[in-house]
């Protein structure tokens, strides 16, 4: 069995760390200090547990907020925290990566792995990764449990709800000749992942920017009002899933102009969960999985499409500019954002500089993506 590092005790890491260990491999599970928090309940337990889609409880051999720890002696390195953290995330792995080790970003969202290798000096052979998107749809089971107990979450907090899972993930790898060795090393535990063409095509292919932070924005008096709604099915109406689909099609434009395999958010949807529709609408309303998918219930200023605009709708933006496709309502998107939080989301974000794509044309961005 592989050893197995996973970085990030959020819902995601939880979820990524039990279905390995349920599989029978040695896992060390990694927390920064400042959320060290996130493990006690797996100290606790020394486990995680499961239900839903993949359900049962296993044991993980050790936790750590220290990263040479976490790092040295793991076959796999998988990133399971916000993309804001990558960054932070690829400067503290570097100086312990070496040769043959493989680090995965659960999921890189837009320019992921580029971000990662352009921001920090590698050792050689050390190989970088993406997927498309997080393999599961999970939630920690105390945020659907309403009992008014300071104790809940210590009690719930290595409980995972993994409420589904996707059929098919793309990955990709830096350099792109590493792919198919890297999904054959983690086929075992990961069968849904298949490989992608080159980073571009796993980045540029994500959906969570196209799907979040408009219709959040569209629904901001609901959300300010502590409304509970689900995202999906009450928050994406008819006319707002046609702002959606504005967004995706000019995701689907920059795809087009470097030549990138293509897949629509409706695509998507099909091909991932096996759910469709006559449009984009029909097709959210049709995925039953998503009638768990709650508004934020945090306050505005805490919102997870803070996270989204500069690390996913961002990059999109600047890699368009640079290769001449026009994305207006992206930017609107970008512009109105930036003005609710009076941050210059733009500037704080993925730009194509930041990714080491500034000044490229279209086939050097291509040829770049794939380690060349």
């Amino acid at each position: 069995m592989r050893r197995y590092t996973v970085i990030g005790a959020g819902n995601g890491g939880l979820a990524t760390a039990g279905v390995l260990a349920l599989g029978g491999h040695t896992v060390t599970l990694f927390e920064s200090k400042r959320f060290e928090a996130n493990l006690q309940p797996v100290r606790a337990s020394g486990t995680v547990t499961l239900f839903g889609e993949i359900s049962g409880s296993a044991a993980i051999r050790r936790t750590t907020t220290d990263i040479e720890e976490a790092v040295t002696g793991a076959d796999v390195v998988i990133v399971v925290t916000p993309s804001s953290a990558h960054r932070y995330i690829a400067g503290i792995c570097a100086p312990f990566l070496t040769d043959g080790q493989v680090v995965i970003l659960h999921p890189g969202r837009p320019g992921g792995a580029l971000e990662f290798v352009n921001c920090v000096d590698l050792r050689s052979g050390v190989i970088v990764a993406e997927t498309q998107s997080l393999l599961y749809a999970v939630r920690t089971l105390s945020q659907y449990v309403s009992i008014p107990s300071d104790q809940l979450a210590q009690v719930l907090g290595d409980k995972v709800w993994l409420y589904a899972v996707k059929r098919k993930v793309r990955i990709a790898a830096i350099p792109s000749t590493e792919t198919q060795r890297v999904v054959a090393m983690v086929r075992e535990p990961f069968p849904q992942l298949v490989a992608a063409e080159s980073v571009l095509e796993t980045s540029l292919n994500d959906v969570g920017g196209v799907f979040h932070p408009a219709p959040a924005l569209l629904n901001l008096p609901r959300i300010d009002r502590g409304e509970r709604f689900l995202h999906y099915h009450e928050g994406i109406t008819r006319s707002v899933a046609r702002i959606v689909e504005g967004i995706d099609e000019e995701r689907l434009s920059i795809c087009r102009a470097l030549g990138v395999q293509a897949v629509s958010a409706k695509e998507w949807l099909k091909e991932t969960y096996d759910v469709d529709g006559e449009d984009l609408y029909t097709a959210l309303q049709n995925h039953t999985a998503y009638r768990y998918a709650h508004s934020p219930q945090q306050k505005v200023e805490n919102h997870y499409y803070l996270n989204e605009i500069p690390m996913e709708l961002v990059p999109l933006s600047s890699i368009a500019e640079e290769i001449g496709v026009r994305t207006p309502c992206i930017d609107a998107v970008v512009a109105l954002l930036s003005q609710l939080h009076q941050r210059d989301l733009r500037a704080e974000g993925r730009t194509a500089d930041r990714l080491g794509l500034a000044g490229l044309t279209a086939a050097e961005i291509l040829r770049k993506a794939k380690g060349g």
